[in-house]
C-alpha cells in the first residue's frame, strides 16, 4: 500500500508541471487591447486599439496589448509566449505575432525626464505625418541613448516599477531581435512607467516596433504575392538581363567606335606621308582632318540608329512600374485624433511563439 502511494505520487509530480502549463492564462481576446491591469482609460484603449487594428490591417501582422498585475508564477518570457500560443496571435504558417506584455510596478511615480518630455507630444503627432516623422526619429533616439534611461534612474529610490515584455512570434524573430525588444522596454517603455504614464508609455513602444519592424517581409500580403506573382518576378528577372545586355552593348558599341575612328584616322596619316600626289596637292591637317572626319561619320552611321529610342523606352517602362509602388508607412492615419469605434472582434489566426523576445524590468 505504501509503494501504491509512492507511485501514485510519483506521477502526479510528473503530471502537475503540465496541468500548469496548460491552463488558460486569461481569457479570449476581443480586441487587440487586453487591458486587465486597468491601466488605460477608455479613450486611450480606444487610441491604442484603433492604432494596433490600423497597423494590422496595412500589414497583416498582428501585435496585441496586454497588461496583468502579476504573471501568475510564470517569468515574463514564459507567460507571454504561453499566451500567444494560447491566443495563437499572428497568421498560421507565417507566424507574424508579437505580443507586448506590461506590468505595473508599486513605487510611486518619478516624472519623466525634460528632455523626453519636451520631445513626446510633438513626435507623436508628427507621426501620423510622414513629413515630419523626423521628430519620432529624434524621440526615440534619445530614448535609445542608454545615458539618459541611466540618469533617470540615479536619483530615484530602489524598488519596483514594473516589467515589461515583447514576444515575438516564430516568423518576426529576425525581423525584431531579442535584444531590440529588451532595449525597446528598458529604454522606450521604462522612464515612462516609471511616470505612471502608462498609455503614453505602451504607445512609444508600438511607434518604435512599427519603425523596427519597417522593411521586414514576414507579411502574408508578402507571402502570398511571392506565391502568385511568380510571372512578374520571372519577367523582372527577364527585364533586368535585357538591360544588363543592352548596356554591355551600348558600352562595346561605343568601343569599337572610338577605336575604328583611331585606327582609320591613324591609316589617313600614314596614306598621306606614304603618297607624294597628297602631300603636293594638300596640306597634312587639311587633309588628315577632313577624312578622318568623313570616316567619323561614317562609324556613327553604322552604329544602331534606333539604339537610344530603345533605352529611351525601357527607361520609361521602368519608371511607370515603380510609380504606383506604396509607402511601407501606409497604416499612418492622416490625423492623430481617431479612435477605434468598434466593428469586429479580434481573434488569432493560429500563429506559434517559440519563445522569443526581450524585456526589462522597470
Amino acid at each position: 500500500m505504501k509503494r501504491l502511494c509512492h507511485c501514485t505520487l510519483l506521477v502526479l509530480l510528473l503530471f502537475v508541471p503540465y496541468l500548469v502549463y496548460a491552463q488558460t492564462l486569461l481569457p479570449a481576446p476581443r480586441n487587440m487591447v487586453n487591458d486587465s491591469a486597468h491601466l488605460f482609460s477608455s479613450e486611450e484603449e480606444a487610441r491604442i486599439e484603433y492604432l494596433l487594428r490600423a497597423y494590422r490591417d496595412s500589414t497583416t501582422r498582428e501585435i496585441i496589448v496586454v497588461t496583468v498585475n502579476n504573471f501568475k508564477g510564470y517569468d515574463a518570457n514564459s507567460f507571454a509566449t504561453e499566451l500567444g500560443n494560447q491566443w495563437g496571435i499572428g497568421q498560421r504558417d507565417v507566424n507574424n505575432g508579437v505580443i507586448v506584455l506590461l506590468r505595473p510596478g508599486k513605487m510611486p511615480a518619478i516624472p519623466l525626464s525634460s528632455s523626453v518630455d519636451t520631445e513626446w507630444d510633438t513626435a507623436r503627432e508628427a507621426y501620423f505625418t510622414e513629413d515630419d516623422s523626423y521628430f519620432l526619429y529624434s524621440f526615440l533616439s534619445t530614448l535609445s541613448d542608454d545615458s539618459t534611461y541611466m540618469a533617470s534612474k540615479i536619483n530615484r529610490p530602489e524598488g519596483d516599477y514594473g516589467e515589461g515584455y515583447i514576444a515575438t512570434g516564430r516568423g518576426m524573430e529576425s525581423a525584431l531581435p531579442d535584444v531590440l525588444a529588451a532595449r525597446i522596454m528598458r529604454n522606450v517603455v521604462a522612464p515612462f512607467f516609471a511616470a505612471h504614464r502608462y498609455a503614453e508609455g505602451t504607445e512609444a513602444a508600438l511607434y518604435a516596433i512599427f519603425e523596427s519592424l519597417a522593411g521586414d517581409s514576414t507579411t502574408i500580403s508578402e507571402v502570398l504575392g511571392s506565391q502568385y506573382q511568380g510571372g512578374e518576378e520571372s519577367n523582372d528577372s527577364t527585364l533586368e538581363i535585357f538591360l544588363f545586355l543592352l548596356i554591355c552593348y551600348i558600352v562595346l558599341s561605343l568601343i569599337w567606335g572610338f577605336f575604328s575612328i583611331l585606327f582609320q584616322s591613324i591609316g589617313h596619316a600614314v596614306r598621306y606621308f606614304t603618297s607624294k600626289n597628297l602631300r603636293s596637292q594638300h596640306s597634312f591637317l587639311s587633309y588628315w582632318g577632313r577624312e578622318s572626319w568623313q570616316s567619323t561619320k561614317r562609324v556613327l552611321r553604322r552604329l544602331p540608329s534606333r539604339l537610344a529610342i530603345l533605352l529611351l523606352s525601357v527607361l520609361s517602362s521602368l519608371s511607370s512600374s515603380g510609380g504606383g509602388t506604396g509607402s511601407s508607412s501606409s497604416y499612418r492615419s492622416s490625423g492623430s485624433s481617431s479612435s477605434y469605434g468598434g466593428g469586429s472582434s479580434f481573434s488569432g489566426g493560429g500563429g506559434s511563439f517559440g519563445g522569443g523576445g526581450g524585456g526589462s524590468r522597470f
